[in-house]
């Protein structure tokens, strides 16, 4: 076992002693690297793992390097043994851990050094086992970061608090909550003209564009569905202004890829139930009920650059849908109808041309 020492300025006399007390140590193998100089020292300072440091001095330089040496997180838990000599102050002698007699009669410097090789051993393990436990949390982080970039925001907070509460069971949370649907119309008849890296750049490009938009109005992403998304939000008005703004941005883009992309939407208000779904080796944290089923047909049933607005999510934000704008249509098999509008149109009537153009050039306006 290698047991290496930092010394600085010790005197032919100290190192012959040491040298004498650590041959009768035979399990190790000793390395005494002496520095005449701080700077000298400081050159190979984090080049080895040392076991001790050894000083016979009193200059300020050492006694300014001594404290660092003893308050860096790196250095703090190498032991610093002082020689005493006529010249030692104090203030010196108070930073090192064991202070010894420059006597080669020197009694308490074999005890010392049999307590600093005990102590290195254990402090290599602990120092070993730290470092292990410090990767681990590194990785930990970053996977963590990984994959919280794959999950929605409520997903997170919920497993976050499950985490606190020690809780694997969440129980389900019934919320009223209005859903957005966001679609690229045509996308699978695009998706099979076109080659794989052109259809993920042409999605990268519209979601980069796309998701600081959502969040910016408060839209939780819940999931990504190939060409389209499911966005919620606590506030109707907010999921109408965000799609106003999409709309805007991508008609106004630069990029060629997204220039003849064109999106519909469904938005609808109503209660949903928040919860866990799945098998004991995978679980999603998503919605379920029929507002979702709602907002995914107004989707389904809009043209391009239509948003179809349901009269739940308008009468929510506290508006109320025209009789020459009010559309119907049927929920499946279902014979219950959804009233809904088309957002432009009632925007174009709620405002004039030029007055929803200066809105849409500021959505967060529109009221």
């Amino acid at each position: 076992m290698e047991f290496i020492i930092l010394s600085l300025h010790l005197s032919d006399t100290s190192l012959a002693l040491i040298g004498q007390i650590l041959r009768g140590y035979k399990k190790y193998e000793f390395r005494i690297e002496n520095c005449s100089t701080v700077e000298e020292l400081n050159t190979i300072l984090f080049s080895k793992e040392w076991n001790v440091l050894f000083i016979e001095s009193s200059e300020e330089k050492e006694k300014i390097f001594a404290s660092e040496f003893k308050e860096s997180e790196v250095f703090s838990h190498i032991p610093i043994i002082s020689i005493e000599n006529s010249k030692n102050s104090e203030e010196f002698l108070s930073i090192a851990d064991f202070i010894v007699e420059n006597s080669e009669k020197n009694t308490t410097l074999p005890i010392i050094l049999e307590s600093v090789l005990k102590y290195s051993h254990t402090i290599k393990k602990f120092m070993q086992q730290n470092l292990t436990i410090k990767e681990k949390l590194i990785n930990n982080y970053i996977l963590l970061e990984i994959v919280s970039s794959y999950l929605s925001e409520n997903t997170l907070t919920a497993a976050k608090r499950q985490a606190q509460d020690q809780n694997l069971l969440p129980e389900p949370d019934m919320q009223n909550r209005t859903i957005l649907f966001l679609d690229i119309c045509g996308f699978t008849d695009y998706s099979s003209s076109h080659e794989t890296q052109k259809i993920i750049l042409l999605l990268d490009t519209l979601y980069s564009l796309i998701v600081p938009i959502l969040r910016e109005y408060k839209g939780d992403i819940d999931k990504f569905i190939g060409d389209g998304c499911l966005v919620v939000f606590e506030k109707p008005r907010m999921a109408m202004q965000a799609v106003l703004h999409i709309y805007q941005i991508i008609k106004n883009t630069s990029s060629p890829i997204l220039a003849d992309v064109a999106l519909h939407a469904g938005i609808h208000t109503g209660n949903v139930i928040r919860c866990r779904i799945g098998g004991e080796h995978r679980y999603d944290y998503t919605l379920i009920g029929s507002a979702v089923n709602v907002a995914s047909k107004l989707q389904a049933l809009a043209g391009p650059y239509e948003v179809f607005v349901s009269k739940d999510s308008l009468e929510a934000a506290g508006m109320s849908i025209p009789f020459e704008l009010h559309n119907e249509a049927k929920l499946g098999t279902t014979n219950r109808n959804i009233a809904y509008i088309e957002l432009f149109s009632f925007y174009a009537q709620k405002f004039s041309k030029s007055s929803i153009e200066k809105k849409l050039a500021q959505p967060k306006d529109i009221t």
